[in-house]
């Protein structure tokens, strides 16, 4: 966190670490031994920055960043985008080594009423 002379936020870094536990996402329960989100807000900017964050669940790892951001005047919800990249999938019912996932991309938008995503891609 840093402070201004004038006593204003200039940057704020928070983030949380669980282990393990399950996300119930209204559809599916998701499962994880481990997840560590890493969030990043600077004043004078929109949104804020999701910084380097995982997603573990036995042999699957899922390294992540990216942006969320809020509605802009035209737009009615919040947008992100999140980028993966060296991630392994490796289900704990398939046997073998974990196949390697170079790079992902999703991206989407969310409303708080009623919450729900709208979009992803």
């Amino acid at each position: 966190m840093t402070v201004d002379a004038a006593g204003d936020f200039g940057t704020t870094r928070a983030g949380v670490i669980v282990s393990p536990g399950w996300i119930n996402s209204g559809r599916t329960v998701i499962g994880f031994d481990t997840i560590d989100v890493q969030l990043y807000w600077e004043a004078g900017t929109p949104g804020f920055r999701i910084v380097p964050s995982s997603y573990q669940r036995g042999n699957t790892f899922l390294p992540f960043e990216g942006v969320v951001e809020p509605p802009r005047e035209w737009q009615d919800a919040w947008s992100f985008r999140v980028l993966s990249r060296g991630a392994r999938i490796g289900p704990s019912d398939v046997p073998g080594r974990p196949l390697p996932w170079r790079r992902s991309w999703p991206r989407g938008a969310w409303t708080w009423t009623p919450r729900r995503f709208i979009s992803t891609s």
